[in-house]
This record gives C-alpha cells, sequence and structure tokens, in this order.
C-alpha cells in the first residue's frame, strides 16, 4: 500500500506492481502528479489500473495498526472504511533533517529549511551557503549539482572580490530553480517536463495552450517496435505568442531533453532572453549531436555539428555503437 499520489508514491507504486504485487493507492487529492499537467497523471492513473493497481482518491489515513509483528497492516480511512495490507509506504513529503547541525549558534532555526538567495547563500548570513534539497528550492537530485555550481562560482567570486552576477541567467544566479527546473517521472508511461505548467503560466502572463502529438519524435519509433501498446505521445505546451517557444512538454525523459534544445533556439523560460546553439540534428540520435566512440576507455561525446575541435575530423574506431561520419562542413 502507498499513501501519496506524488512523484515517488507513483514511481514505487509503478515498480511494486512491475514487480508482481498488488498495489493501492490511497490519496487525499483528486489525482496523482498534481504539480503536472492534469492529462499527465490522469495517463499514469490509467497505466496503473490496467496493470491491476487499485487508486481511491479523496481519503486521509486517520490509524495504522499491526496486530501482530510479522501479521498484515490495518489502515483505518476518514470515511469509515478500512483496508489491509501487506506493508506500508507514506510518500507524503519530506521534512528538513538539519535538528543537529547547531543552527543555532549563527541564529537560525534547527530543523527548519534554510531559506537561500539565488547564489544559494543562506539569507541572514553572508558566509552560509545552502544547496540541494536542504534549501527546498528544487528537490531534485540533478538541481543540487547545478544549485553547487553556481555556489561554487559565487564563492570564488566574492572572496577574490570580483564582481557577482546574480541577474536572472547570471553566472552566479540559480535562476532555473524557479523558471525551468527539468523534471522526469519514472513511471509508464514516462512523464517528462520543463519549465512551467499551463496553469502557472497563465498566473502572470499572457499564454495559449497547444496540444502537440509527440508519438512521431526521435525515440517514438523505437518504442511502438516494443512489445506491449504504443505510448501515448500527447504533450500539451503553454506558449508565450510573440516568442512562440515550448516552455513545458509532459512526454518521455529523451523526448523531453530535445524538445527544450529545440525550442527556436532558445531557453525554455520565458523569462530568459539567452539563445541557445542549434545544431543540425545527426543521423544517430536526433538532438542535435554527433555521437562518437573510441579511444582507450570508449568514452562517448556529444560534439555538436561544425564546432571546433582543434583538429581535421578522422574516421572513428567502431565501438559497442558502431562507427559514427565525422560531421561534415556544410
Amino acid at each position: 500500500m502507498v499513501v501519496g499520489g506524488g512523484v515517488v508514491g507513483v514511481e514505487m507504486a509503478t515498480a511494486w506492481q512491475g514487480l508482481g504485487s498488488e498495489v493501492t493507492l490511497l490519496i487525499r487529492g483528486s489525482g496523482l502528479l498534481p504539480k503536472m499537467e492534469p492529462f499527465a497523471g490522469e495517463l499514469v492513473a490509467d497505466a496503473l489500473r490496467e496493470a491491476g493497481a487499485r487508486i481511491r482518491t479523496g481519503v486521509s489515513v486517520t490509524a495504522v495498526r499491526r496486530r501482530d509483528p510479522g501479521g498484515p497492516v490495518t489502515v483505518e480511512l476518514d470515511d469509515g472504511d478500512h483496508v489491509e495490507a501487506d506493508e506500508i509506504l507514506f510518500a507524503t513529503g519530506r521534512a528538513p533533517r538539519t535538528d543537529d547541525l547547531g543552527l543555532e549558534t549563527v541564529g537560525l532555526e534547527p530543523g527548519s529549511w534554510l531559506t537561500a538567495d539565488d547564489s544559494c547563500r543562506v539569507e541572514g548570513t553572508d558566509w552560509l551557503y545552502a544547496v540541494g534539497d536542504v534549501n527546498h528550492r528544487a528537490l531534485l537530485t540533478h538541481q543540487g549539482k547545478y544549485q553547487a555550481r553556481i555556489a561554487g562560482a559565487a564563492i570564488a567570486a566574492r572572496a577574490a572580490q570580483a564582481a557577482v552576477d546574480t541577474a536572472p541567467w547570471g553566472a552566479h544566479a540559480a535562476t532555473a530553480d524557479h523558471k525551468a527546473v527539468p523534471q522526469v517521472v519514472f513511471t509508464d508511461p514516462e512523464v517528462a517536463s520543463v519549465g512551467l505548467t499551463l496553469a502557472e503560466a497563465e498566473r502572470d502572463r499572457r499564454v495559449r495552450a497547444v496540444d502537440h502529438d509527440l508519438g512521431s519524435v526521435a525515440g517514438a519509433t523505437l518504442r511502438r517496435r516494443l512489445p506491449g501498446p504504443r505510448p501515448d505521445g500527447r504533450g500539451p505546451g503553454p506558449r508565450d505568442p510573440p516568442r512562440r517557444h515550448l516552455q513545458q512538454a509532459p512526454a518521455s525523459a529523451n523526448s523531453c531533453t530535445r524538445r527544450r534544445s529545440r525550442s527556436r533556439g532558445r531557453c525554455p523560460s520565458p523569462a530568459s532572453g539567452t539563445r541557445s546553439r542549434r545544431t543540425r540534428p545527426s543521423a544517430r540520435c536526433g538532438c542535435g549531436c554527433w555521437r562518437r566512440t573510441g579511444g582507450r576507455n570508449r568514452r562517448r561525446v556529444c560534439t555538436p555539428v561544425g564546432a571546433p575541435t582543434g583538429r581535421a575530423p578522422r574516421a572513428v574506431t567502431p565501438g559497442a555503437h558502431g562507427a559514427v561520419p565525422p560531421a561534415s562542413s556544410s
């Protein structure tokens, strides 16, 4: 049994159902993945039900009991019903583990989130930085790494008494934490997103919603050849009419990355005025780069087509992924 319909809840429900368990999902709200586009949660819910999982919405847990140490768990609900399960997982949120760090010695509250500015410096201090989940900005592994790079650059700049660029998308500002967070939910089907949902975009800007079938993008053909039903490739994306570039498109993880890089040569956030390098899609991966395979460790690298490499193009020794032609001069 899984309590909670967020990312962790649906990922674990998908994993355990796939391993043969009979999963019951208890959700206090009206659907799965409430922070994403509504249709994404509906698709995941349909897939879980087809796999045999039971989903109950609009219910809250009031009590949990296990009479015998090795016996089943009995869960009482606020509607008077009760459900039994072998094990139960609560995936209803996170709490910071900052109780024993000594925050009280620097005037901060133990056990609290550390509020940080865009350079990841904790507010109210001039030397303490917080990166990752503890600052409660974007609770994702890759965002923590991104924040670490920003914080490191800001620390070095301030130590050298150099200029610190904390303007949006500046060298010392983690602007993507609240403007263009990429995220993948590992369910079946996968859900991937970048940037704002339609509801978030409509709060402070003029937008129009565009539904786009992702069934024909790179990688979809391969998915159709695999056993099982054809994946649903729907992906609405709120667009800013004057600039007409994609902000969010729940789809597959790879499709998400490629669509973000092809958004008319721009960053996926409308707040950004930064253009991204637009390169010719390759025959290998379709994402605007060549995949080269070779070297002592057979390391795979992506080099933008036409980017200077410091040496003339040369043939690449075939490896696990085959030979790849060098970038042409055209």
